[in-house]
């Protein structure tokens, strides 16, 4: 329980960062945070936030972490459910 909130947290506050606008060299620093932040994604949450389960009505495999912050209602939703788990 304490490691999915940790990853949770740690998610979350990675996907605060990336919607940050970043004046230098942001495209690249972007796309390697959301490459980080994608093997997060995929190690702690798409195995049930996928196509086949969609748990919750959530999927996550297939989103774009580099553009996060224009689905910022999927940002409200991992903070409402995995943070308080």
């Amino acid at each position: 329980m304490k490691t999915r909130f940790s990853a949770a947290l740690l998610l979350i506050t990675v996907l605060v960062i990336l919607s940050v606008p970043n004046t230098e060299n942001a495209a690249q620093s972007t796309v390697q945070d959301a490459s980080r932040e994608r093997a997060i994604v995929d190690e702690y949450c798409v195995t049930c936030h996928n196509q086949r389960l969609s748990s919750g009505g959530l999927r996550l495999d297939n989103l774009d972490l580099a553009r996060i912050g224009e689905r910022a209602e999927i940002g409200e939703k991992i903070v409402r459910n995995c943070v308080r788990a």
